[in-house]
């Protein structure tokens, strides 16, 4: 495929993806290795509360989509959480360092990059880990049930992932029951 043929297929994809209104810039079409800068993939705005999947082998650019989807809706002023197990979005936090590399490749995709920090809220789950705990063990007390209200638990309760350090598995849950009122239901 010829240069020229590949900048047509390019613009022929970029057109499916053309938006009015706001809309996050997923970045530029590449056909056989040839960039066209002009022909920019968009997805609205308002139709990013759905599901999506970012999928890929290793090294194909998962993270930096997600990383660029989270910095678009942060400008935006869209609020949002991701799950980073490996520390990978950490660096949001703060401005990114200009090197060849990214001069190079904003040049060729016709970006126009700018070393930008955005607001980052570190969340830990449990008590442990740095960061504002998500989640909090608590200590099984006796409080009495409110009378009338049935002694329903919660389904799920219970389950070795959710138990209080140094108790053992199958020994109670590790929160407590709550029934359907959400008042407390003491150990039977």
């Amino acid at each position: 495929m010829s240069t020229r043929s590949a900048a047509s297929a390019a613009q022929q994809i970029a057109a499916g993806y053309a938006v009015q209104g706001q809309a996050l810039e997923l970045g530029t079409v590449v056909v056989n290795g040839t960039v066209d800068p002009t022909a920019r993939i968009h997805i609205p705005l308002a139709t990013v509360n759905r599901h999506g999947l970012v999928a890929g082998a290793t090294g194909t650019g998962k993270t930096k989509s997600l990383q660029l989807m989270a910095e678009q809706l942060s400008a935006a002023g869209v609020p949002v959480m991701m799950a980073d197990f490996k520390g990978d979005l950490s660096g949001l936090s703060r401005p990114g360092v200009s090197n060849d590399k990214i001069v190079a490749r904003a040049k060729d995709t016709g970006d126009d990059w700018t070393p930008t920090a955005f607001p980052v809220e570190f969340l830990s789950l449990g008590t442990g880990g740095i960061g504002v705990p998500v989640r909090h063990d608590l200590q099984l007390r006796s409080h009495p049930v409110v009378e009338g209200v049935g002694a329903q638990p919660d389904p799920g309760v219970g389950a070795g992932a959710d138990l209080p350090p140094g108790r053992p598995e199958g020994t109670g849950p590790a929160r407590p029951e709550r029934s359907a009122r959400g008042h407390h239901v003491p150990d039977q």
